[in-house]
């Protein structure tokens, strides 16, 4: 394996530490920041314990470049799991950004005190400047728009573009960065449930997926299941009493989970995918198949909570591996729509976008004797061809989307000596 160089801009700190987890990659990363240079001994997934600060800066503005060398790494000193790692430093990048926005409000505060503005002069030299401000489209669907007067102010001075609608339709205009979903008051939706949950379907049927915020309908347990199946990435209570204490809560909490979602998509998940295909290639290019196959697994496991890996043959498909299941299927038939499709089609497979008679075809293949109405199908392709599929189901939240796994599903066919 050769020296492996590249930017935190493109590929996020600990998606990088992720990957050399999931590659069983030995050696030394060197992490290039502003705030300076940090040296990051890896072996056996676990790395020194000690989070400089140039790291939480790396981490927080993923900004620099890193430099990864393998070779064999002493055992000594203390060390922890790379998740434990990546924990400490998004706990420290927090804690970081909390005591900056703390002192920014503290010299706001005083500034705005009479005969105390230092920074009048910069404004006045800019104000007839035109500065572009990065916005983002936030659709909020909501029956009663009064809970959202206050934050809309706020949306705007943050140059979020609001479009406010009524009822659950998808904008004819531009995509959404981000969609906001208010239920009506009262314990479940009726009849009219499915036009609710077909908005959030919409939004995660899109590449990349619109997070969307679903506010309302908590204490039904059907309705809660079913938004959390269609994709909605975050569930709110609606407003608890009417205290302006209560008012107060509420804004904060969809403010602060707004402004997470929002972070997360802009994350620009095109270089991170194309980011993660190469660093992945990169990492084993020399390895045996069944070092790749347990590699491709390892990171599923970012992804999803249980998944299993088949080689397409003439008479069946093959299990490579898997995790997550009570019993991993050593063979299934060909001829399951659901496993033939992408192998036709080349392209990921929604299992919730088919009928429950395909998708019972597909959990008898597995024996699987649960739901598998969450699951997905994706294709791994060698050149055009597909040779194996990753059947994956239970998603879990990842900060890039699956974008840069299935990119890499992609690519890496013919590295798996199938």
């Amino acid at each position: 394996m050769k020296t492996i160089v590249g930017r935190l801009s493109d590929f996020g700190l600990a998606e990088l530490l992720r990957l050399l987890a999931a590659a069983s990659a030995e050696g030394v990363l060197e992490i290039d920041a502003p705030a300076g240079r940090v040296r990051l001994e890896v072996r056996g997934g676990r790395v020194p314990a000690d989070v400089a600060p140039p790291l939480v800066m790396a981490y927080a503005t993923r900004s620099g470049t890193y430099n990864f060398r393998p070779g064999t790494v002493e055992a000594g000193g203390e060390r922890i799991a790379i998740e434990e790692f990546i924990v400490r430093i998004d706990a420290a990048a927090r804690e970081s950004t909390g005591v900056r926005l703390a002192m920014l409000e503290a010299a706001r505060q005083q500034a705005a005190q009479p005969g105390n503005d230092p920074l009048a002069e910069i404004r006045d030299s800019l104000a007839a400047e035109q500065i572009p401000l990065l916005t983002a489209r936030v659709l909020l669907v909501t029956a009663d728009p009064k809970p959202y007067r206050e934050l809309q102010g706020e949306w705007l001075r943050r140059g979020w573009d609001t479009t406010q609608l009524a009822e659950p339709e998808w904008p004819r205009t531009a995509v959404p960065d981000l969609v906001v979903v208010h239920i009506p008051a009262g314990a479940t939706l009726g009849a009219t449930s499915e036009r609710w949950l077909r908005l959030v379907r919409h939004a995660a049927a899109q590449r990349p997926p619109v997070p969307v915020l679903w506010i309302g309908g908590m204490s039904d347990p059907r309705l809660r299941h079913e938004v959390i199946m269609a994709g909605a990435d975050f569930m709110l209570p609606a407003i608890a009493g009417n205290s302006a204490e209560s008012d107060r809560w509420f804004r904060e909490e969809v403010q602060a989970v707004c402004e997470r979602l929002l972070a997360r998509r802009a994350h620009a998940p095109e270089e991170e995918a194309s980011a993660l295909r190469e660093l992945f290639l990169a990492l084993h290019v020399e390895a045996p198949p069944a070092e790749v196959r347990a590699s491709l697994l390892r990171m599923a496991g970012s992804y999803f909570g249980r998944a299993v890996l088949f080689a397409v043959r003439e008479r069946g498909f093959e299990s490579l591996g898997g995790f997550g299941f009570e019993a991993t299927p050593a063979r299934a038939p060909r001829g399951v729509a659901l496993l033939e499709g992408p192998v036709v089609d080349r392209a990921p497979l929604l299992v919730r976008d088919w009928g429950p008679g395909e998708v019972a075809q597909l959990g008898a293949a597995l024996g699987v004797s649960g739901t598998l109405a969450g699951a997905e199908v994706l294709p791994v392709l060698a050149g055009e061809q597909c040779v194996a599929l990753l059947v994956a189901d239970r998603a879990l939240p990842h900060e890039g989307g699956r974008d840069g796994l299935i990119g890499l599903l992609a690519r890496c066919g013919a590295l798996l000596g199938v």
